[in-house]
């Protein structure tokens, strides 16, 4: 089994868990097994998604703004 711990760098606590110490991992996050792979590759999905969604929006609004300024030029 694989386990990720994601958060502050704190020696103590890799040092308590080598020593089998009680540990807090509060302000950590824990994964299990691929759950950390799984999670990097669906933010990455979500910030591509995301990207393309803005890039759109950005080219819609352009087109409207522009057959609005030639409608008034050309009145």
């Amino acid at each position: 089994m694989k386990i990720t711990i994601i958060g502050p760098d704190n020696s103590r606590l890799i040092e308590s868990i080598a020593n089998g110490k009680k540990v807090s991992l509060k302000g950590y996050e824990v994964f299990v097994d691929d759950a950390y792979e799984k999670e990097k590759k669906l933010k990455r999905m979500n910030e591509s998604a995301f990207g393309w969604t803005t890039s759109i929006c950005v080219s819609v609004v352009t087109a409207i703004l522009t057959t609005i300024v030639w409608y008034i030029a050309l009145r």
